[in-house]
């Protein structure tokens, strides 16, 4: 009995090792998973806070990117409006008041961004992406009758930009794209109950026609 143990061993180890030697499979083991070079970046930029998408607003924007493979990012992002440093000093040299109004709204955003080119590590590089945007800020008298109207900006773009590490987790980007929009002023009645919506734009040939243009900084962990 011992002996035929020790000739199946044998045989066992004899066809594994004929098995290594004739592996035509070309399996060279697992390879190793990209991971971005950061994974969260929050970004802001100092112009929209004096300057807003809407007129009269300035924009206390953020935006937040998360990587979700080593070349594809989801982004989100929230602005809170307000009055604008202009309309304040218009205020002064017109000698006008606008503290009996309330001027506040929101924006809020979704995007998707993919860095196409292996040789950069994401999220440093060029990159392609859509962003999807809702932007909206009333006015209204602080102590009226409740009547106010609203901007309303809705927003679809295709951009591309280019994203730079700076140094010491900081990041720059620019971006500049081309989209769709619907822009409309909703006015409230309050004696009534009623609204009604007409749509706004400065030039009626581009009425429908968003563009896209943006410097931010970030920071990244």
């Amino acid at each position: 009995m011992s002996r035929f143990i020790l000739f199946a061993a044998y045989i066992v180890l004899s066809v594994s090792a004929l098995a290594q030697k004739t592996d035509t499979t070309g399996f060279e083991g697992f390879k190793a998973v990209k991971l971005a070079a950061h994974q969260n970046l929050v970004k802001t930029s100092l112009f929209p806070f004096l300057v807003g998408q809407i007129p009269w607003c300035g924009e206390a924007r953020f935006t937040y990117e998360r990587m979700i493979t080593h070349n594809q990012s989801f982004l989100a992002g929230f602005s809170y409006n307000y009055p604008n440093p202009i309309l304040l000093l218009s205020s002064l040299v017109y000698n006008t008041s606008f503290k009996q109004y309330s001027l506040r709204g929101a924006r809020g955003m979704l995007g998707y961004r993919i860095y196409p080119f292996k040789k950069s590590t994401a999220p440093e590089g060029f990159f392609t992406g859509v962003y999807l945007s809702y932007n909206f800020v009333k006015v209204k008298e602080r102590n009226g009758n409740g009547d106010y109207f609203s901007f309303n900006y809705t927003n679809a773009s295709a951009v591309a930009g280019y994203q730079m590490y700076l140094g010491e987790n900081f990041y720059g980007e620019a971006f500049g794209g081309i989209g769709y929009r619907y822009n409309f002023i909703r006015a409230y009645d309050a004696s009534t109950g009623q609204s009604s919506a007409q749509e706004y734009y400065l030039l009626r040939g581009l009425k429908n026609v968003k563009f896209v243009l943006q410097v931010n900084v970030a920071y990244a962990f």
